[in-house]
């Protein structure tokens, strides 16, 4: 009977039929189920305003003046947080004096800062209107002659061209899209808000916060050009606060021009005003009042930002307002008083923007005026805290 054997040859051959089915199993399986690539284009969060667009890091924002020593020069400057989160600064400085002595010696300069201030006429579209003008009457006052307003209503008043008119009704608010007045507006009302009106050409006073009124709300209007052009009084003012009590006013977010004075009045005011630019006038604020403060308004261009009248003025806190790079002017009638922080304050070299909050600041350079003439590099740089 004959053996029956496999060969080595046909056992070589099972074996690499073997090994082949493995390689082959093997390279059929999934060693991952799919991907995902993203492009991401990330934007700064923080940024520099050139004066015409928001600039990131790697560009400068140059500034090139001449200045004799013993003067100063500014630079207004917008820094934004366009992040959903805060965003921790430091602000870091360096001055090159090219070797005309140590560094920074006769350059001092500070980074004071203000806020967006001035007049902007809001959207009716934001308001409950009870009462429209002129839908529903056709002149401002006509709602007031025929008793139409009631304690809390809010009367609309469209684009267009009006009279003066009176406020006499406790708690109304009037307000514009930016509508013109011309004439006077009076409110001898309590807890009255009259907001988004250009009141222009007002032979007196533009708007006249009458005596003992409290709750007063003057806001977002544009007011200018209120003095008697024939015989130029000094009562012709934009804002005139009679005396008397007036207690919780607030003035805020106004421009206010081209009067004699911007803000006037005589005694017992308390309130604030806020947020207001204060220009082109004789007198920014004429003073006769005490017990207000200022916070963030812009003076320009007045012959006298304050002007004050009484005597023994209890301290007036004029926190953070800007006064141009000379500061303040102060003009004492037969008078003394002592003032509070009346002048741009310094931005803390550590600062913490808000989600979305924009902050404008001025940098103020001043030389000695022994000061070594030549070139000067300063450098301020924001840069981020981490932790």
């Amino acid at each position: 009977m004959k053996k029956i054997g496999i060969s080595k040859k046909m056992l070589l051959s099972v074996f690499a039929v073997l090994i082949a089915g493995t390689l082959i199993a093997s390279a059929g399986l999934l060693t991952y189920y799919g991907t995902i690539e993203t492009k991401a284009n990330v934007e700064q969060s923080v940024v520099l305003w050139d004066g015409s667009d928001w600039v990131n890091y790697n560009t400068p924002i140059e500034k090139d003046f001449d200045v004799t020593g013993g003067s100063c020069e500014c630079f207004a400057h917008s820094i934004l947080n366009r992040a959903e989160v805060e965003a921790p600064i430091d602000i870091t400085e360096s001055i090159n004096a090219y070797g005309k002595g140590p560094e920074g010696v006769g350059v001092e300069y500070i980074v004071g800062y203000w806020n967006v201030a001035g007049h902007t006429f809001p959207s009716l579209d934001n308001y409950d209107c009870d009462l429209v003008v002129p839908t529903d009457y056709s002149d401002i006052q006509y709602v007031f002659n025929n008793n139409a307003a009631e304690e809390g209503d809010v009367i609309c008043v469209q684009s267009g061209t009006y009279n003066g008119f009176t406020v006499d009704v406790d708690g109304v608010t009037v307000v514009s899209d930016g509508a013109t007045i011309e004439g006077q507006i009076k409110i001898n009302a309590n807890d009255v808000t009259i907001e988004g009106f250009e009141v222009i050409d007002a032979y007196d006073n533009a708007i006249w916060l009458m005596q003992g009124i409290t709750g007063a709300t003057i806001r977002n209007n544009y007011i200018h050009d209120t003095e008697d052009k024939i015989n130029y009084e000094d009562s012709s003012t934009g804002i005139y606060l009679e005396s008397g009590a007036m207690t919780d006013t607030v003035i805020e977010y106004n421009t206010i021009e081209y009067n004699f004075a911007g803000i006037g009045g005589t005694e017992d005011f308390v309130g604030e005003i806020n947020y207001n630019v204060i220009k082109n006038n004789d007198e920014g604020i004429g003073v006769g009042f005490n017990g207000f403060s200022t916070y963030r308004n812009i003076f320009e261009n007045n012959v006298a930002d304050f002007r004050v009248y009484v005597d023994n003025l209890n301290p007036i806190d004029g926190k953070d307002n800007y006064y141009g790079c000379d500061g303040p002017v102060i003009d004492y009638k037969d008078t003394t008083g002592s003032w509070v922080n009346a002048k741009h304050e310094t931005l803390d070299s550590s600062f913490t923007l808000q989600p979305g909050e924009q902050i404008d600041f001025v940098i103020q350079y001043c030389f000695d005026i022994n000061i070594m003439p030549g070139a000067y590099d300063i450098t301020t740089k924001f840069v981020p805290v981490t932790n």
